[in-house]
């Protein structure tokens, strides 16, 4: 027996949401994708019969199933303060950020499994920095700026 098992992780590799799914026989996964509304389509095939998450009966050996899981992992985006400018959001291939919070702040962009993609130190304060994005595929990503004071701000960014 096998079921789906998908989990969001940050950057230290610490769970931050775990979830299997599945029926009482063999159900493999075979792709997943986030959807616009931050959810996650997971794709696969199914041999359980009525049992588990499992809720039609199969139509032949082997059968199709598709999973949409609506969740969140507790990226918080925190833009409470005006100190940062983020944009545009979503964008093509450059976002800009203008700091006029700290004299240096420091940029990480981050995917959805919590790799680092991008980093860049020393933004300066009241400047307008272009971060060229053209080179990373689409999809959903954490943007976090640190200041010298270590607070981070974190913003949730969509390349297109």
């Amino acid at each position: 027996m096998s079921d789906y098992w998908f989990l969001a992780i940050d950057s230290s590799a610490n769970i931050l949401y775990q979830k299997t799914v599945g029926g009482m026989q063999t159900d493999a996964l075979h792709t997943m994708s986030f959807t616009s509304s931050n959810s996650i389509l997971l794709a696969g095939s199914s041999t359980s019969p009525v049992s588990g998450e499992k809720t039609l009966a199969p139509f032949g050996t082997e059968d199709l199933w598709f999973v949409h899981a609506a969740i969140s992992v507790g990226v918080e985006e925190n833009s409470a303060s005006n100190a940062y400018k983020v944009y545009p959001n979503p964008t093509n291939n450059n976002v800009y950020i203008q700091n006029e919070k700290s004299e240096n702040i420091k940029m990480e962009l981050y995917d959805v499994t919590g790799r680092l993609i991008l980093e860049t130190e020393n933004i300066k304060k009241s400047t307008l920095t272009e971060i060229n994005l053209s080179l990373i595929n689409k999809g959903y990503y954490v943007l976090r700026l640190t200041d010298s004071e270590n607070v981070t701000t974190s913003y949730k960014l969509i390349k297109q």
